[in-house]
């Protein structure tokens, strides 16, 4: 597979937090930075897709250098304004999109989805009940640059109105990514207060996995 793109969409109002998200630290970085770390161990490009009226320099600041930020190309409130802005930007043949609030993403999931995405439109996890996860798939540029573009001109502002003008996707039980990630923490978001304080028990208990086991990866 050609070169490898990461969008991570930063620009929600984060209304149940209170504040965003995005930058709230968690064992000394922000969610945001926590997700683009395990985005760049797979990816070629990084681009940070943030809110119309966002400070580039608020989210610049806390990235790596390689990663780029741009503000939302379209109005309104929807991850499709965001993946389209993204996706617009990306040189790359295949991209992952990611939420900026999954910091325990596992890069080997990332991997498999791009693998899973190979010949196809895109590989998208699914639950056993139906559920999808388009935030958390793994998608080719070109033809879903022409989906969210027929999407947002229809009006349809649901990242499933351009999923459903693609010819083929890959749909991924979440069954089987429990083979490389058991407690499915890739799709561990935050948004509440409770979800932060089970994030932060979580990694606390790798860090002191990691302390007792300095080997451990």
């Amino acid at each position: 597979m050609s070169k490898k793109g990461a969008i991570i969409l930063a620009g929600g109002m984060s209304a149940r937090m209170g504040k965003n998200k995005a930058l709230i630290e968690v064992e000394g970085k922000p969610l945001l930075r926590h997700v683009a770390d395990k985005a760049a161990k797979v990816a070629d490009e990084i681009i940070v897709a943030i809110g119309r009226t966002d400070e580039l320099d608020r989210f610049a600041k806390v990235l790596p250098p390689s990663a780029k930020v741009l503000r939302d190309a379209g109005e309104g409130q929807s991850p499709i304004i965001g993946m389209s802005t993204g996706l617009e930007a990306l040189k790359s043949s295949y991209t992952v999109i990611l939420p900026c609030d999954t910091p325990l993403v596992k890069k080997e999931v990332l991997e498999f989805l791009f693998c899973r995405a190979s010949n196809a439109d895109a590989a998208i996890p699914r639950w056993p009940n139906g559920r999808i996860e388009p935030l958390q798939s793994v998608y080719r540029v070109k033809t879903m640059v022409r989906a969210t573009r027929e999407a947002l001109k229809a009006g349809e502002l649901s990242p499933v109105n351009a999923i459903k003008r693609l010819d083929k996707v890959n749909y991924v039980s979440t069954e089987e990514i429990k083979v490389i990630d058991p407690e499915l923490l890739t799709f561990l978001n935050v948004n509440t207060p409770k979800d932060l304080r089970t994030v932060k028990s979580i990694f606390s208990k790798i860090s002191a996995m990691r302390r007792s086991q300095p080997d451990l990866e």
